[in-house]
């Protein structure tokens, strides 16, 4: 068994806990995220060569390394109209860790 010691994903992953009368159950399929992990973490190569014409907002933060510096060529290979905003001092879980500046970047995207 494995030992969550951040007590923000603690937090964040008890949101998905939830009681049924008796019983506490996740709300997540858990099997499925198991099964697709790998899908899940990957970069889908399946759409080389599609894109999305649309404008795109691409917020991360910059103790995260889900996105990096080396993720900008295929971001732009996808999504040529996307914006990469960096958030400091903030994780993955950025509207949690920033929510000021994360409502702030998607506030100025939407206007």
């Amino acid at each position: 068994m494995a030992l969550l010691h951040d007590k923000g994903l603690c937090q964040y992953l008890l949101q998905n806990l939830v009681r049924e009368g008796e019983v506490w159950r996740w709300r997540v399929n858990l099997e499925g995220l198991q099964v697709g992990m790998s899908e899940i973490l990957g970069f889908p190569t399946t759409a080389t060569g599609r894109q999305y014409p649309g404008a795109t907002l691409f917020i991360y933060g910059s103790e995260s390394d889900y996105v990096t510096e080396a993720h900008g060529g295929a971001i732009q290979d996808y999504f040529p109209y996307a914006r990469l905003r960096m958030v400091p001092a903030a994780g993955h879980w950025v509207y949690s860790e920033q929510p000021e500046a994360f409502i702030a970047l998607l506030t100025s995207f939407l206007n």
